[in-house]
């Protein structure tokens, strides 16, 4: 009995789903409009040195009990 439910589930599913199948019409959409630019190579400062100290805005003082 078991197997004849799942026989007709298949069977259910499978026809559900392949009979809901239509071809989409496939519309050609114009091409839209994108900006072009050219590369250029260059040296590029991979790091900066700075004078001075940096802090963070907030601070944390973690302490044992």
């Amino acid at each position: 009995m078991k197997q004849f439910f799942f026989a007709c589930a298949a069977f259910l599913f499978v026809f559900l789903t392949g009979s809901g199948c239509k071809k989409a019409s496939v519309t050609q959409q114009p091409a839209l409009p994108v900006n072009v630019v050219t590369v250029v190579e260059k040296e590029v400062n991979e790091w900066d040195e700075f004078t001075g100290r940096l802090d963070p805005v907030e601070s944390v003082e973690i302490r044992p009990r």
